[in-house]
């Protein structure tokens, strides 16, 4: 059913019969990605199957506001792919906002990536156990808006006391249906976007506006040895 990808140094073929005998085509999947410009992305990928499927047949692009689907190369300036297929956009832009697809034998993946030049937040430096921001019940309590937790970043030092980073960015929840009763529930069905992604429509947007995200900070500490380990994978 499936045969090596020649464009990457792993033996797929025994990969994909085991994860597609008898499968059937899977929907595709929304993931919105929200990420503040400058900083770095990563997106995962189901593995490669098909002989046609090079490294740049896998990943496909489409512009925010736009129908449009584009290829791009994915390994050129700021974009790179490594041998499990996953992208990475260093230093991302505005312009990298869009939604990116990760086309494979019977299973799309697709990123809803917004950029923003800055993100409205609480800051918060924390000692111990960061208590979530409380939800928040809006339009008739129809929908509910939150600070999704999100991983922490790596330590920016070793060998001594260093900070970590952590963004827990204010998304949109549906809570009640039917669909006729909040259209917009639709388009939310499956997915929780962030407050401010560009697949939110304005109107909402200007509900949700006085909602700030959280940014953390917290003390951390990594020996050398942990952060070339990590460095390495």
């Amino acid at each position: 059913m499936c045969e090596n990808n020649p464009r990457i140094a792993w033996t797929l073929n025994e990969i994909c019969n085991k994860r597609y005998s008898g499968s059937q085509v899977e929907e595709n999947v929304f993931k919105p990605v929200m990420a503040i410009e400058g900083s770095t992305v990563t997106f995962k990928c189901p593995e490669a199957c098909k002989t046609s499927d090079t490294q740049r047949d896998v990943w496909r692009f489409t512009p925010a506001y736009s129908a449009v689907v584009k290829s791009f190369d994915v390994n050129k300036g700021r974009f790179s792919l490594n041998r499990f297929l996953e992208l990475t956009i260093s230093n991302v832009a505005i312009s990298d906002s869009g939604i990116y697809h990760c086309f494979t034998l019977n299973h799309t993946d697709s990123y809803v990536l917004t950029v923003v030049h800055k993100e409205p937040t609480n800051v918060k430096v924390v000692m111990k156990r960061v208590n979530d921001t409380r939800p928040e019940r809006l339009l008739g309590r129809r929908m509910s808006v939150y600070n999704q937790r999100q991983s922490w970043s790596g330590c920016n030092r070793c060998g001594k006391i260093g900070v970590r980073s952590r963004y827990d960015f204010c998304t949109i929840f549906v809570i009640q249906k039917p669909l006729e009763e909040l259209p917009i529930s639709y388009l939310f069905q499956n997915v929780s976007p962030q407050c401010r992604s560009f697949i939110v429509p304005k109107s909402l947007q200007k509900i949700v506006a006085h909602r700030k995200s959280d940014l953390y900070y917290s003390l951390c500490k990594l020996s050398c040895s942990e952060a070339q380990t990590v460095s390495k994978r």
